[in-house]
């Protein structure tokens, strides 16, 4: 591939709207201690924000990417940060409960999450900006079916922080929302390489507002990772 080629598909990453990344492409299985794990993941979705602003951009069609790193800090904790590309910084902490690999019949963990969200977009004189802050409770739930496929289930509560800020000619305008959401969702993951350390992991993901329908996220998309 040149580099121009390279440019065209970079750049779109960077010129689309932003919207918050949902994506996961984790079983229930925490690293173990000292291993590390670095992923590159690229979603399609869609985001429709939380606004009473007239004509304000909150119907968003979008392409992300996401990049990642992961470190085990015990055998049960593990922690994580990533980038996602438009406009997306995810950070958590997983506490392993049950793990097949120990043993157990099922892989169980939970944890606390943490997403920021910073948006913009400009028309004429006018330019809307939006922040958003998720806090998220997931439970993570997985089931090996043999030695290279996983499967997995990522429900999880989100409390939702939004603030959009219009600026039109000096003048600013501002809204604040805090909202309970749910999200739901999983995928398929194979399991490569002698160690099993390497992994392709599809999936799809759907977080939204239980008590407004127009208030969602909804995000398809594909995981590469190893561990080392």
């Amino acid at each position: 591939m040149g580099s121009k080629s390279l440019v065209f598909l970079i750049v779109p990453l960077f010129l689309a709207p932003a919207c918050t990344s949902i994506s996961v492409y984790q079983t229930a299985k925490t690293l173990p201690k000292g291993n590390t794990q670095a992923g590159l993941g690229l979603g399609v979705g869609k985001f429709n924000n939380k606004a009473k602003l007239v004509d304000f951009d909150a119907d968003i069609a979008a392409i992300s990417g996401d990049i990642w790193l992961r470190r085990g800090l015990t055998d049960k904790v593990d922690a994580g940060l990533k980038l996602s590309i438009p406009g997306s910084i995810t950070t958590d902490l997983r506490l392993g409960l049950l793990n097949e690999d120990k043993g157990d019949r099922f892989s169980v963990a939970t944890g606390l999450g943490f997403i920021y969200t910073n948006g913009s977009s400009e028309t004429g004189n006018r330019k809307d900006k939006t922040k958003i802050w998720d806090v998220l409770i997931p439970l993570y739930l997985s089931k090996d079916l043999g030695k290279t496929t996983t499967v997995y289930f990522v429900p999880r509560y989100v409390q939702r922080s939004t603030k959009n800020t219009r600026e039109t000619a000096g003048q600013t305008t501002e809204e604040k929302f805090s909202d309970p959401m749910i999200g739901l969702g999983g995928g398929m993951m194979f399991n490569l390489g002698n160690k099993r350390d390497k992994h392709i992991a599809f999936e799809y993901n759907r977080v939204f507002d239980p008590n407004e329908a127009n208030h969602y996220n909804s995000q398809g998309g594909v995981g590469l990772s190893f561990e080392f």
